[in-house]
C-alpha cells in the first residue's frame, strides 16, 4: 500500500513540474514576439496606423494567440489529469475508509473474545486449578487471542494513517483541479482578448488600405477654410459698419448705396469661396462612405453616412445665401441707378463722385482682393469719378450733421451753399465742410453759417500764419464772449 501512495505522489508532482515548464516556455515565447513588434515600432512615428505597421502587429496578434492555444491545451489537459487524480485519490480514500472500518470492528470483536478467554481461564483457575489440562487450554487459547488482538490494533494503526495520507491527497487532487479550472479560464479569455484585438487590427488594416484617412483629412482642410471665411465675412461686416457710421439715408443716398454694393460683392465672393470649400467637404464625404464600404465596417458606414448628410444640408446651405446676395446686389444695383439718376438731374459732379466710389470699394476689400471688376453696370455708367465727389462730400459733410443742429431743408440749403462756394474760392468742399463743422461746434447760428464760412476761409487764404479752422475758433469764441450770435 505504501508504494502505490508513493507512486501516486511522484506521478502528481512530475507532472506538476513539466506542465510548469511548458507555461513558461510559452510565455517566454509570447514576450518575444511582442519585443519583435516593439522594435519594429521603435522610433517610427504612428507606426500602427500605417499599413507596414498594422500589418506587423496583426502577424504578432496571431503568434500570440497561437500559443496561448498552446497554453488553453496544457491546462485543459492539466484539468483532465487533475480531475482523475482526484477520482483516483477519491476512490482509494473510499476503499480505505471501508477497511478502516472493518479493521476496527475486527479488533473491537477480538476485544471481547480477549474478555471472555480471560473470564474463562480466571473460573477454570478458580474451580479447577491452574494446573488442570483444561486450564491450561484455556490460558493457552486467551494468549493466541492477545496476540490477535495486538496485531489487530496495529492493523487499525496503519490503516488509520494511510487512509489520513489518502485524505490529504485527496485534497491537493481537488486543489489542483480548482486551480487548473481557474487558469483555464484566464487562458480561454487571454485568447478571447487576443481575437478581439486581431479582429480590430484586421478591420483598422482594411481601413488603412482605402481612402479613409486621404478623405477624412480633406474634410478637416474645408472645414478650416470655411472656419477661415466665416472670420472673413465678420471683418468685412465691421468695416462695413465702420465705413458707414455718421451716413444718414444708407438705404437712399448714393454714399450709402455704394458702401452697401460693395459689402454685397465681397460678402459674395467669400459665399461662392465657402460653395466651392463645402462641395469638397461633400466630396470627401462621400470618399468616406465609400472606403467605409469597402472596410466592411457598420459603424463606419453610420457615421459616414451621417457626415455626406451633413454636408449636403450645408452645401445647401450655402448655395442659398449665394442666391440671396446676389439678388441683394441686383436690388442694391437699382437702387444706385436711381439715386445717381437723381444726382445727375441736380446737376452734380459725375467724374470725381464715381472716384470717391471707387476710392470707397478699395477700402471695403479684405483679405488683399483686388475688386477691379466687381463694379455693375448701372454704376459704371455714373462714372467713377463722379461717385468718388459724392462720396467725399457726403463724409465731411457728415461733420456739419453732427455738430449743427438743423432741419433736412436746412442742411441741404448749407450744402449747396458749400458747393457754390468751392466755385469762388480757393478751397475744397471738405475744407469747406470742416470749417462749417467747427462754426456750427462753437455756437455759430445757422442762418449765418454761410457768411462765416467764407469770412473765415478768405482769412486764412490771406493770412499767412493762420489757417481757416484756427480763424473760425478763435473768431466764433471771441463772439461768444461778447454774446453775439
Amino acid at each position: 500500500m505504501s508504494e502505490t501512495l508513493r507512486d501516486l505522489v511522484v506521478s502528481l508532482s512530475l507532472q506538476s513540474d513539466n506542465f510548469t515548464r511548458n507555461i513558461k516556455s510559452v510565455n517566454k515565447q509570447i514576450q518575444e514576439a511582442e519585443s519583435h513588434f516593439r522594435l519594429a515600432a521603435a522610433g517610427v512615428e504612428d507606426f500602427e496606423a500605417t499599413t507596414t505597421g498594422l500589418s506587423s502587429k496583426l502577424d504578432m496578434l496571431q503568434r500570440r494567440l497561437s500559443l496561448q492555444q498552446d497554453v488553453v491545451n496544457q491546462y485543459e489537459r492539466a484539468l483532465d489529469a487533475s480531475k482523475t487524480k482526484l477520482g483516483e485519490c477519491s476512490n482509494r480514500e473510499i476503499e480505505y475508509a471501508h477497511r478502516l472500518d472493518d479493521a476496527r470492528k475486527a479488533q473491537q470483536a477480538l476485544k471481547e473474545q480477549v474478555r471472555l478467554a480471560a473470564e474463562q481461564v480466571r473460573n477454570y483457575s478458580t474451580n479447577l486449578g491452574q494446573s488442570h489440562s483444561a486450564t491450561i487450554a484455556a490460558q493457552q487459547n486467551l494468549d493466541a487471542l492477545k496476540g490477535e488482538y495486538r496485531a489487530s490494533v496495529q492493523e487499525v494503526k496503519k490503516l488509520s494513517g494511510q487512509h489520513t495520507a489518502l485524505r490529504k491527497s485527496m485534497q491537493n487532487a481537488a486543489d489542483a483541479v480548482s486551480t487548473a479550472g481557474t487558469s483555464l479560464n484566464n487562458a480561454r479569455a487571454a485568447v478571447r482578448s487576443t481575437e478581439a484585438e486581431i479582429t480590430k487590427c484586421n478591420k483598422a488594416l482594411r481601413l488603412a488600405r482605402t481612402d479613409w484617412k486621404a478623405a477624412g483629412d480633406a474634410i478637416a482642410d474645408s472645414q478650416h477654410t470655411i472656419t477661415s471665411l466665416g472670420k472673413y465675412m465678420d471683418a468685412a461686416q465691421s468695416r462695413f459698419r465702420l465705413a458707414t457710421a455718421g451716413i444718414k439715408d444708407m438705404d437712399t443716398s448714393v454714399a450709402g448705396l455704394s458702401a452697401k454694393l460693395t459689402f454685397l460683392q465681397e460678402k459674395l465672393e467669400l459665399q461662392e469661396d465657402a460653395v466651392v470649400a463645402y462641395e469638397k467637404a461633400l466630396r470627401a464625404a462621400q470618399d468616406q462612405l465609400d472606403a467605409a464600404y469597402d472596410a466592411g465596417d457598420p459603424e463606419l458606414i453610420r457615421q459616414a453616412n451621417d457626415a455626406v448628410s451633413d454636408a449636403t444640408v450645408a452645401l445647401d446651405n450655402a448655395e442659398a445665401a449665394v442666391r440671396e446676395t446676389r439678388a441683394a446686389i441686383k436690388d442694391c444695383n437699382k437702387d444706385l441707378n436711381t439715386a445717381k439718376s437723381l444726382w445727375t438731374a441736380a446737376g452734380k459732379s459725375l467724374t470725381e463722385f464715381g472716384k470717391k466710389c471707387e476710392s470707397a470699394s478699395k477700402v471695403m476689400n479684405t483679405v488683399g482682393r483686388t475688386l477691379t471688376t466687381t463694379i455693375t453696370t448701372p454704376v459704371v455708367a455714373l462714372g467713377t469719378a463722379a461717385i468718388k465727389a459724392s462720396l467725399d462730400f457726403e463724409s465731411s459733410f457728415a461733420g456739419v450733421r453732427k455738430t449743427v443742429d438743423a432741419t433736412e431743408a436746412e442742411f441741404a440749403s448749407l450744402a449747396a451753399s458749400s458747393r457754390k462756394m468751392s466755385t469762388q474760392i480757393a478751397a475744397s468742399t471738405s475744407e469747406i465742410n470742416e470749417v462749417m463743422a467747427t462754426g456750427g461746434q462753437l455756437g455759430i447760428a445757422n442762418e449765418y453759417l454761410t457768411d462765416f464760412t467764407r469770412v473765415m476761409i478768405d482769412l486764412g487764404n490771406s493770412c499767412e500764419d493762420l489757417n481757416a479752422d484756427e480763424a473760425a475758433t478763435s473768431i466764433a469764441k471771441f463772439a461768444n464772449v461778447m454774446g453775439t450770435n
